[in-house]
């Protein structure tokens, strides 16, 4: 049985809490307010559907949302002190953006390429648009000769995120791992 509630124009229909507060509001406009409480997506797959908008390609629903912390795990043998070896992310849809500040503790012999595990594994996409880069700060590192600033990047299909150094006029090379050297980064990619 479907029930229809019609409010008349410039009127809302409120729904109520057992305190008699408003709950969730519906305009005539079209417009809904949850006024308290959460809005729960109560079924697997679930989630918001934007197929009514107009120039929505591809996936149109938003069904996922997640906060967290991810353990960093440097490749290579490096080590990072206890203190400083925890990254947050959030997740939005298959949208990642990570940031963390990581303390080297033993860089290794020979001195390691910087290399740490990610949250999610990155997706795979098409022609080119699945090379991701970040924002790099550093102190107390040595910077490779003739290197002008560092970036972080995610290939596709990987967990992993690298820490490179651009150079005018020649390749970018991998920034390597120095004892006590703080590597803070923030990278957006794509699962």
């Amino acid at each position: 049985m479907t029930r229809v509630f019609k409010p008349d124009s410039g009127q809302v229909l409120e729904i109520q809490d057992e305190g008699g507060s408003a709950a969730l509001t519906v305009e005539t406009a079209g417009n809904v307010t949850v006024d308290a409480g959460n809005l729960v997506i109560g079924s697997t797959g679930g989630g918001i559907d934007f197929s009514a908008c107009t120039g929505n390609a591809g996936a149109e629903i938003l069904d996922d949302y997640e906060e967290g912390e991810w353990t960093i795990v440097p490749s290579n043998s490096v080590t990072l002190q206890a203190t400083h070896d925890t990254g947050s992310y959030t997740k939005i849809g298959r949208q990642v953006t990570v940031s963390a500040q990581t303390v080297v503790n033993d860089p290794q012999s020979p001195v390691a390429d910087l290399i740490y595990s990610l949250p999610f594994t990155s997706a795979t996409l098409t022609e080119n648009s699945d090379y991701w880069q970040g924002s790099v700060s550093l102190y107390n590192n040595a910077m490779p000769a003739g290197a002008l600033w560092a970036v972080c990047r995610v290939y596709p299909g990987q967990a992993l995120i690298n820490f490179r150094c651009s150079k005018a006029g020649a390749a970018a090379v991998f920034l390597k791992a120095t004892s006590s050297g703080y590597v803070d980064f923030t990278c957006t990619y794509f699962v």
